[in-house]
């Protein structure tokens, strides 16, 4: 009759990747009359067929906790703590936590009781690895990256390291202006699948964004945002670019004049015309006057008038970028 037990538990829910600690607990009991040979703990990996043995302890450090000889990834990195009489606990600590230390982990003892030897009981748990995201402080690539304007589709590419269990997803922020709040954009993004990271168990996650920008555009910040567990703006990690100018054509956006009259008297010692327009970079004006004759600026001023000055005047705002010009009209008839 076994009349032994054993409880295999352990510390945290997850072994956290890097220098963080971990340990499992081999707690057991005894009855009247059982002789204990030996508490051995086993671990199973993913690709091994069955348990393997890796540590021996012993109660009362008869023999001190020992790792068996085929077993060198724990050496350096654990701690071992025999169980005694008064506490029958056998620990292992993890003190930096490795992605080969994801296992089943068995817990096994052996025994004798009531003149029946070599009796043996076990309990298992399992050590699931997980990562933080990382990363890196560096700028989100977009191309094109210079020269954008209205109208232009742009391609966002956010790569960064997601972690593991869970992986981390990404999300996409636009800030128009750069400043907070972020609009969420869910619309435009294809997903590349997951790459796990050589010599490692965590995994690489690539998102693209496709942008068809506007006018309302310039000066905006987009962020790639990855979230595991903090599901903010901010995430577990974030990468964003810097202040995007995006340029467009102009569009006139008033042409009036100073005083406002629909006819104005001979002798007006002053008319003051004006044309704004909304371009980036900013336009610049050229005022063409019924006798054929320029001004450039955005105001034009008429002095002393005359029936003379009555007719259509002209404005165009222009500007350019990439080599290439743009311009606006407008005009304006003034009656002497």
């Amino acid at each position: 009759i076994k009349s032994a037990t054993v409880t295999l538990s352990k510390s945290a829910e997850k072994g956290q990747l890097g220098n963080n600690s971990l340990s499992l607990f081999c707690n057991y009991s005894l009855s009247a009359g059982d002789i204990l040979f030996s508490v051995t703990l086993k671990r199973k990996r993913a690709d091994d067929s069955d348990f393997h043995s890796v540590v021996s302890y012993y109660e009362d450090d008869k023999i001190n906790a020992t790792y068996y000889p085929n077993v060198t990834d724990l050496t350096g990195r654990t701690v071992l703590t025999n169980p005694t009489s008064a506490n029958r606990r056998a620990t292992l600590q993890f003190n930096y936590i490795l992605c080969t230390d994801e296992a089943d982990y068995r817990c096994e003892l052996s025994y004798a009781t009531s003149g029946q030897g070599d009796l043996k009981t076990n309990s298992d748990t399992k050590i699931v690895v997980t990562a933080t995201p990382m990363f890196g402080n560096q700028s989100l690539l977009y191309t094109p990256s210079n020269n954008l304007a209205e109208n232009q589709n742009v391609t966002f590419t956010c790569i960064g390291n997601v972690g593991r269990e869970p992986q981390g997803t990404f999300s996409w922020y636009k800030y128009v202006g750069g400043q907070p709040p972020g609009r969420v954009i869910t619309e435009g993004i294809k997903q590349v699948p997951l790459t796990n990271v050589v010599g490692s168990c965590t995994y690489v996650r690539t998102e693209s964004l496709i942008l068809t920008l506007t006018k309302e555009d310039n000066q905006m910040v987009i962020r790639c945002t990855v979230r595991q567990t903090t599901m903010t703006e901010t995430g577990d990690g974030n990468i964003q670019t810097d202040r995007i100018t995006v340029y467009y054509a102009p569009r006139i956006d008033s042409i009036g004049s100073n005083p406002d009259s629909p006819i104005y008297s001979e002798g007006l010692a002053q008319l003051m015309l004006t044309c704004n327009a909304d371009s980036n970079p900013p336009s610049n004006y050229i005022w063409t006057l019924p006798d054929g004759t320029e001004q450039t600026g955005y105001q034009l001023r008429l002095t002393n008038l005359t029936t003379n000055h009555t007719g259509r005047y002209a404005c165009m705002a222009y500007t350019g970028w990439g080599g290439q010009n743009y311009t606006a009209n407008s005009s304006i008839y003034i009656t002497v």
